[in-house]
């Protein structure tokens, strides 16, 4: 049996929120994040931890101080750009 190190809790912190990606992320002109963007399309829901992920990856840019927009798939074009224009004056 090969012996493993435990990971401290702020390591599995630490390695719980570094590996979160964003479907889209705004960047404002210096390169600093203003919105992550999250598509929920059909593949959104493929299997039973993408809730428990999408709740970590919120937690990490709240904490991030970056506001997530999420878009679903039927949202229509119209909404999309009102939506991307109130987080985005």
């Amino acid at each position: 049996m090969r012996n493993t190190p435990r990971l401290s809790l702020s390591n599995q912190a630490f390695h719980s929120y570094s590996s979160k990606r964003v479907d889209f992320l705004l960047i404002d002109k210096s390169g600093q994040p203003k919105l992550a963007i999250e598509y929920n399309g059909s593949g959104h829901d493929l299997d039973d931890m993408a809730e428990a992920r999408m709740t970590v990856k919120k937690r990490a840019l709240r904490k991030a101080g970056i506001p997530v927009l999420e878009i679903e798939k039927d949202t229509p074009e119209e909404r999309i750009y009102a939506l991307l224009t109130a987080h985005c004056p």
